[in-house]
């Protein structure tokens, strides 16, 4: 029976994600994603679910700037753990915004 509510697609992207005030910064990448979750890969210990979870996506598309040079995106977002997989976790997104990849704040 099919859980999800939005469509997922299979985008695979390096990412970091952290447990705010609890973890260190952990290196994974995604197993699929959509406009409101995400399937990250996870072989070791999952976080709990319903934690609180922050995560920065490599984005894949750049953006041109007005100078006409491209800038490496990256997607921040802020979310709560939904539930966990065979191959991870899935994170329902609270919050999502882009910055520059650099960028402070």
């Amino acid at each position: 029976m099919e859980r999800r509510k939005n469509l997922r697609f299979p985008i695979r992207r390096k990412l970091r994600w952290w447990i705010p005030k609890g973890s260190e910064e952990q290196a994974s990448e995604s197993i699929d994603m959509g406009s409101k979750s995400i399937h990250i890969a996870c072989p070791g210990q999952k976080p709990f679910f319903g934690s609180k979870i922050e995560i920065v996506i490599e984005w894949p598309f750049p953006l041109r700037g007005e100078s006409g040079r491209y800038v490496d995106l990256q997607m921040h977002v802020a979310g709560r753990v939904l539930r966990h997989t065979e191959h991870g976790f899935v994170v329902y997104f609270t919050r999502h915004e882009f910055k520059t990849k650099g960028s402070k704040g």
